[in-house]
């Protein structure tokens, strides 16, 4: 069982907070799966990204694509 820690709450109040802060009424998807792995649990792996350019040849190969 994942053990619940002083710094897995700091982690899941920063997420709530940037939520409450920009108006938000849920969390995005990347915010949750950071609070579910700092609990332990496993998430898919994934990448966030703000802009098309940020994914280059190595994202893609962190996230398992490979070129054919």
């Amino acid at each position: 069982m994942p053990e619940l820690t002083h710094e897995t709450v700091r982690r899941s109040s920063l997420s709530l907070t940037g939520r409450e802060r920009e108006g938000r009424a849920s969390l995005y998807e990347h915010e949750v799966y950071g609070i579910l792995a700092s609990l332990g649990l496993d998430v898919p792996r994934f990448l966030f990204v703000r802009d098309i350019v940020e994914l280059d040849e190595e994202a893609l190969r962190r996230l398992g694509h490979t070129r054919s």
